[in-house]
């Protein structure tokens, strides 16, 4: 059975010898958060996944996929701010749909389920925060 997001960043976490309060303190993010999600009960965020690759010293997708072929430094993957920013809100509908055709075409790969679950949330995300500021 493949290892989860959940008991990878566990294992990462525990070699490193942090303790869940030490790796949520040095994430910025609190204990709840990061029992949560070691436990598989809620899907990182973004944020969180950033944090996890800063601090445990491994790219995000090695913490998505585990694979030792994305056990790279984080810098490798890093990206500039801008090329995070969010499209106008006249362009947001069409972004998610594009966002929910390319996780629907990925669905035969199980390896991508994990891709797909936080493209959902994200695309979730966005649109509870467009509803609040129109």
């Amino acid at each position: 059975m493949a290892e989860s997001i959940g008991q990878r960043v566990t294992r990462l976490r525990e070699a490193k010898k942090f303790s869940i309060t030490q790796l949520a303190k040095l994430g910025q993010f609190s204990r709840q958060t990061q029992e949560q999600n070691e436990k598989d009960l809620r899907l990182p965020s973004v944020k969180i996944l950033n944090a996890w690759s800063r601090v445990l010293k491994v790219s995000t997708d090695y913490i998505l996929h585990g694979d030792a072929a994305h056990s790279v430094a984080p810098a490798a993957h890093s990206v500039a701010p801008a090329a995070h920013s969010v499209a106008p809100a006249a362009h947001s509908v069409d972004a998610i749909a594009s966002l929910r055709g390319l996780a629907a075409s990925m669905c035969e790969d199980a390896s991508k389920q994990e891709w797909i679950a936080l493209i959902e949330l994200w695309a979730t995300g966005f649109e509870a925060r467009n509803r609040r500021s129109k």
